[in-house]
This record gives structure tokens, sequence and C-alpha cells, in this order.
């Protein structure tokens, strides 16, 4: 029953996680993409619990626990949560990835665009209690981005980087796959279901911000992708199946 209620109550959590795997799966197996999900799940609930306990790496916060026994924990962090930073970290490194960007590059990139779409998603998972995702967790101390910390974004962008060597180490020796339409859209799906939480709920300033950070990521994505060489761009059909 609460496994039942975890993915009903964290519907749009899942919905990203299964349209993780639809963009993942256009570029490497179905065992690949599982296998990224499962190390950045690991590394993000390790954090996650740091910061909570020390506050490293993202300062230190507080989950709000009105649901704990209603639906999944890892100790004290929701079990939904380690598994979306999964997909926001796939979701920056879509941005990044062109068949001749260098493994540096995509680790740094990647990390840096997924921060950036967390400019765009927490400051309304911070403002949880105004819509349905409920309040979630809070600061010890208020930010300056809407609230929300620098050391945070300093934070994912360290966690991201660490999850993309990881996963850097793993495909050393695969084939190279580069997809440039699902990654992509899944990224700018997440800023979009956030901006138009913003907009509902009538934080105009939130949704304005969000809207600009989501316009300057677009931009520099698709001067990349006009730069970049065609040469080992996969259509979004993506590989053949690898099980």
């Amino acid at each position: 029953m609460i496994v039942l209620h975890t993915l009903t109550h964290r519907w749009y959590a899942f919905a990203f996680v299964i349209a993780f795997f639809w963009a993942a799966t256009a570029e490497r197996s179905w065992r690949g993409a599982l296998r990224f999900i499962l190390v950045a799940s690991g590394i993000s609930l390790a954090a996650e619990y740091l910061s909570t306990h020390t506050g490293f790496p993202y300062g230190r916060y507080d989950y709000i626990a009105t649901t704990h026994g209603y639906e999944l924990y890892v100790s004290n962090v929701p079990l939904f949560v380690p598994l979306s930073f999964g997909t926001v970290v796939w979701a920056g490194r879509a941005l990044v990835n062109r068949a001749n960007v260098s493994p540096g590059i995509l680790i740094l990139g990647g990390a840096l665009f997924a921060a950036a779409i967390d400019l765009v998603i927490d400051p309304m998972t911070l403002r949880g209690g105004t819509w349905f995702i409920g309040w979630l967790y809070a600061y010890r101390a208020p930010g300056q981005w809407f609230d929300v910390p620098l050391t945070n974004y300093a934070g994912w962008i360290f966690v991201g980087a660490l999850i993309l060597t990881v996963d850097a180490l793993f495909e050393a020796r695969a084939q190279k796959q580069v997809d440039a339409a699902r990654g992509p859209m899944l990224a700018y799906g997440m800023c979009g279901f956030f901006i138009v939480v913003a907009l509902a709920t009538r934080h105009w300033a939130i949704a304005g911000a969000s809207a600009g950070v989501t316009i300057v990521m677009l931009s520099i994505a698709r001067a990349r992708l006009g730069r970049a060489t065609a040469v080992g761009t996969v259509s979004s059909a993506g590989p053949q199946a690898q099980l």
C-alpha cells in the first residue's frame, strides 16, 4: 500500500523517471540507462543524507516528514528525491552531449546545466505547500535565489559532476551514441512543468526568472548544436536494443 501511495502521490516525479528512460534509451541500452539512474540515485541519496546532517554539499536543510509512513523513505529522505536527481543530471548532460564533445566538457557542462535546471525547480519545490507536492523541506536560513541558498547550486555542480564522472568511467569503452532530441526535450519539459506550476500558483517573479533561465539554456544549447559536427548523432528513434 505504501508503494502504491508513493507512486500516486509523487506521480509527477515518476513520470519524469519514465521520461528519463525514454530519453536515455535513445543513446544507450536499457541496462545502461538503469545503471545510470541507480548510480545517480545512490550518490544523490548519500549527498542528501550528508547535507541534512552536516550541511555538505548543499547547505543545511531539513525534510518535513509529514508523509513518513505514508510514502517510501530511505532514512530521512523521501525515495522520490534521489530518483529525481538522476533525471535532472541526465537532462543537463543532454544539453551538452554532442558527437565531438570531450569527456571533461560533458562532465562539467552537464553538471552546470543540471544546476541551471535546478534554478527553475528548487524555488517551487521549496514552496510545495502552495501546490500539490506539499511542504517537503526547509533551509535553516533563507538563501539568495528565491530563498534557496547558493550553496545548494554549488552542491548540485559537485554532485552532478561526480555522477557524470562515474558514468563516464562505466561508459569509457562503449560505442558513443548521441541523441539531440529526446534528452533536450526532457530538460525543457522539466523547466516547462515548473514554470506552469509557478504561474498557476501566482509566483510571478519565479515564473519570469525561470523562463529567463530556460531561454538562456536553450540559446546556449542551440549554439552548441549549431557548432557541433553531425557525425555520430543518432535520431530520436534511438540505437538498436541491447539487453
